[in-house]
């Protein structure tokens, strides 16, 4: 099930108090896709958009060891959009 929290701040502002705070807690930032721009590149356009992807590997590797359809799940996955000057987070609860 998709979840949705408003953020008070525009987009760059909280990707990055989200990705400070990801490794403060000790999480890996595997990649941060802004879907915008790879929009543009193929000549469409959309609302400013970041996929964050990230995971922390030593504990995902100890439940991917445990079991194996766990991998389905990793990394974590955090949709950011635009939505004005505040920003949408979209996560798998």
């Amino acid at each position: 099930m998709l979840k949705e929290v408003h953020l008070t701040s525009p987009l760059p502002t909280a990707q990055q108090a989200i990705e400070d705070r990801l490794h403060q807690r000790g999480f890996k930032i595997f990649a941060a896709i802004d879907q915008a721009a790879e929009a543009q590149n193929v000549g469409l356009t959309l609302k400013p958009t970041v996929l964050l992807i990230f995971g922390n590997p030593k504990v995902g590797t100890l439940l991917m060891q445990e079991d194996d359809q766990v991998a389905f799940e990793l990394p974590i996955k955090l949709l950011l959009v635009a939505e004005g000057d505040h920003t949408k987070a979209l996560y798998r609860d």
